[in-house]
């Protein structure tokens, strides 16, 4: 991962770690106990033919089982995948797929995100992430719109972690501000995510918090 970085990351492009690898990098004890299938980053589309062709370099291929025709519209590129680290790295260009009712919200745009984003080092690279609201909104979104059975749980994780680490100095009202400019599916998954971890005592939420979610939704 730090090759990649490495080598992918410049003063022109810093690409935006998304899901897992930014979880598992800023927030676990140890990266290793987050698995994840793949590595998600994102660039603004103008990179992106610069990003692939860095991948490339280190060795990196493309590979489906679907068509190339079929990554036209979709969110990210056909994915990469190493077969000397056996890593699979997926190049997004937009944070929400197609069928999301957030893909084409402008509210959720890189451009419109960019005071949602920070620069940080990571593995002594400086590469960007997303606050740690912005975080919350997009890990329940992303896991309420698209619940996975067999990795359905990882999600739920990253939540809890976040919010051991960070629910304190959390700002509800930025978390409050995405949610009021989104559709309805976002607070939906938010407060899905919270109250299933409030219910089951996993880890406690503030009730105001609670109720003011309900209220919005």
């Amino acid at each position: 991962t730090g090759l990649m970085l490495r080598a992918t990351s410049s003063e022109a492009c810093r690409p935006l770690l998304l899901k897992g690898a930014a979880m598992a990098l800023r927030e676990y004890p140890t990266p290793h106990l987050r698995t994840m299938g793949d590595i998600d980053i994102c660039v603004p589309r103008a990179h992106q033919s610069t990003l692939e062709a860095q991948l490339r370099t280190l060795g990196f291929e493309q590979t489906s089982d679907r068509s190339a025709e079929s990554f036209e519209r979709h969110h990210h590129s056909m994915p990469f995948w190493h077969p000397k680290w056996q890593v699979w790295v997926e190049v997004h260009t937009r944070l929400f797929p197609p069928r999301s009712l957030l893909s084409d919200n402008p509210r959720f745009t890189l451009e419109a995100m960019e005071s949602e984003l920070r620069t940080v080092e990571m593995l002594g690279v400086p590469v960007r992430v997303m606050t740690d609201e912005l975080q919350l909104v997009y890990t329940c979104t992303r896991w309420l719109e698209d619940v996975n059975i067999e990795r359905g749980i990882f999600p739920v994780l990253d939540v809890v972690i976040l919010l051991r680490n960070h629910g304190d100095a959390l700002d509800w009202e930025r978390v409050s501000a995405m949610l009021e400019e989104s559709p309805s599916v976002a607070t939906t998954a938010v407060r899905t995510m919270l109250a299933y971890l409030d219910l089951n005592e996993i880890i406690p939420v503030p009730r105001e918090i609670l109720r003011r979610l309900a209220a919005d939704d």
